[in-house]
């Protein structure tokens, strides 16, 4: 399945629709425990999968930079799940 880059983008852009409409939707109805859940489940596959995308294009160091700031976003989306921050949450 890895080798089919067709397949990872399209696994990468499910991931990312979840985070943006279900777990922020979770967040917004403070169902803190699926929010924490549901952000897991997703991020599981992402990092495997971006490091397959950023192994496989022309610019391994602009890939390595948008997954940094990627999983600092989404760092922030977890600590505010964990803090029960709803207005941070939604950002």
């Amino acid at each position: 399945a890895r080798a089919d880059k067709a397949f990872v983008v399209k696994r990468v852009e499910e991931g990312k629709n979840r985070l943006e409409k279900d777990v922020k939707d979770f967040v917004a109805k403070a169902y803190w425990y699926d929010a924490k859940q549901e952000l897991r489940r997703q991020l599981g596959y992402m990092s495997l999968d971006m490091d397959t995308l950023i192994a496989a294009s022309g610019d391994k160091k602009k890939g390595l930079s948008m997954k940094k700031d990627f999983f600092t976003a989404v760092d922030n989306l977890d600590f505010a799940i964990r803090q029960k921050n709803k207005d941070a949450g939604l950002k």
